[in-house]
């Protein structure tokens, strides 16, 4: 629409001057659509500094990664750790969360692990390993969006996730639907873990 369109001329505009401009915006898409580097303010103090892609994949702590997009947090400690992963036991999860990443935090510190709505499969079918980084639920919505749906998944310990899936094929007599049992399942390499 017009605030699309005018983001556009706005970011060629800025694209062609030799300056520097500040912008301030309390909306995430304006700010990633139009910056090269953004600062994100927590009660008047900068929280974190980087380009769009850094701090929407690799958020610094829990109010970065709720603030730039939809975000499911497990809450947990370390049950194992290496230079190559962490394996976190979380509370709110019916199983171990396993992150590609070096964390410095002692196995009685509480820590967060951040997984994004769209890096999250959903299935009727188990996958393969059940144990790590995968949840079993009820699904209790769905929202279409055209390009895309949204799921809401509610998990036996009663906490709920979203997940987002690309609408790939048109009318799909295959859909999940409401109060279907699904799995969600992600990859090591899709969580970011959190201390504050």
């Amino acid at each position: 629409g017009t605030r699309a369109a005018v983001r556009r001329d706005l970011r060629r505009h800025l694209d062609s001057f030799e300056g520097v401009a500040v912008l301030v915006t309390h909306d995430p898409v304006d700010a990633f659509a139009l910056a090269d580097r953004v600062a994100i303010l927590d009660g008047g103090r900068i929280v974190q500094t980087g380009t769009p892609g850094e701090i929407y994949e690799y958020p610094d702590n829990r109010f970065v990664a709720d603030f730039v997009g939809s975000v499911n947090l497990f809450e947990g400690h370390i049950v194992e750790q290496n230079d190559h992963y962490v394996r976190i036991r979380a509370s709110d999860a019916d199983c171990t969360l396993c992150i590609s990443c070096e964390v410095t935090a002692s196995s009685s510190e509480r820590l967060w692990v951040a997984v994004r709505p769209e890096k999250i499969a959903i299935s009727r079918a188990a996958p393969a390993d059940t144990r790590e980084n995968c949840v079993s639920g009820v699904v209790e919505g769905i929202a279409y969006l055209g390009d895309m749906s949204v799921f809401k998944v509610r998990l036996a310990c009663g906490k709920s996730l979203k997940v987002t899936q690309p609408n790939l094929i048109r009318h799909s007599a295959d859909r999940i639907a409401w109060d279907e049992r699904v799995w969600l399942s992600w990859h090591a390499t899709s969580g970011v873990v959190l201390s504050a």
